[in-house]
């Protein structure tokens, strides 16, 4: 299972869930940018594993088949453009719509 399947598996491809959870982290203004359709604010693997915390990136990772480091970086990496791309009237899809491939992993 690659990064991005493992985090969305997590969030039953429920779009909403996984931004609620990086809004309750602090990071609501850089999610909001991935949303929108300016410009998307990059999040560090730091920022990444504080949205998670140690526990859920270490089972995120073991899930994915890679190290939490790796897991943190390729998130930091890939998720602003997966949003982006899931999203490109400014909204996020429902889950249904989501789960039927509008989140292009």
């Amino acid at each position: 299972m690659g990064t991005l399947d493992s985090l969305m598996s997590k969030y039953g491809d429920d779009l909403n869930e996984l931004v609620a959870k990086f809004e309750s982290s602090g990071f609501g203004e850089k999610v909001k940018s991935w949303i929108g359709t300016g410009e998307n604010e990059s999040i560090s693997p730091a920022e990444v594993k504080q949205a998670f915390g140690h526990d859920e990136i270490d089972q995120l990772a073991l899930d994915a088949g890679v190290q939490p480091d790796e897991f943190a970086d390729k998130v930091s990496r890939e998720l602003p453009g997966a949003i982006d791309r899931a999203t490109p009237q400014g909204v996020i899809p429902s889950a249904q719509k989501a789960a039927s491939g509008a989140f292009d992993r």
